[in-house]
């Protein structure tokens, strides 16, 4: 969770040339056009990312912005019919409620954000504003860790349509 060294530039580094999920979020806001952000951690999902603060925020009016933890090896999205057989690509942590932190702020259009478990955050992700619309949340676990489990520290809400978001997909 290191910051961009150089947004704009085309590439995705921090300053020890490092793809991160913070460089990724930002050099696809600066980006015109559709982005794609793909996951290839060392280890099996779900691979832990713990966040130092918040994460940009989702905001490209060129484009769109697909997260897809699903991609990360071992990773797969639910098959079953009843109940759920997922294995989210990457659990997204927070500090806890009192940081007030959010995984992913949304005031854009059209992005799509899946396979997560998101924990320890004040909010889990929110959709905030008249732009946030026509995105798709799925695949997620708010507030529960990739075993499947219920940590301390959860935050007030998983998930929050704020201020005319509309049109947005959440679930399945």
């Amino acid at each position: 969770d290191t910051s961009y060294a150089t947004p704009g530039d085309g590439a995705c580094a921090d300053s020890q040339n490092r793809c991160t999920l913070r460089a990724a979020m930002t050099e696809a806001d600066y980006l015109i056009g559709d982005d794609r952000i793909e996951f290839d951690l060392p280890g099996s999902a779900p691979v832990t990312i713990q966040i130092g603060s918040r994460l940009p925020i989702i905001a490209s009016r060129s484009g769109s912005v697909t997260i897809d933890a699903y991609t990360q090896k071992g990773a797969s999205a639910n098959t079953a019919t009843i109940g759920s057989n997922a294995i989210p690509g990457v659990e997204l942590r927070g500090n806890g409620s009192g940081a007030r932190e959010v995984g992913f702020r949304i005031t854009s259009g059209g992005n799509t954000i899946r396979g997560f478990a998101i924990r320890e955050m004040w909010r889990g992700i929110l959709l905030d504003g008249v732009d946030a619309k026509n995105n798709r949340i799925v695949g997620n676990w708010i507030g529960i860790t990739g075993a499947g489990n219920r940590p301390t520290g959860n935050g007030q809400y998983g998930i929050v349509v704020n201020q005319g978001a509309n049109n947005n997909l959440i679930g399945t």
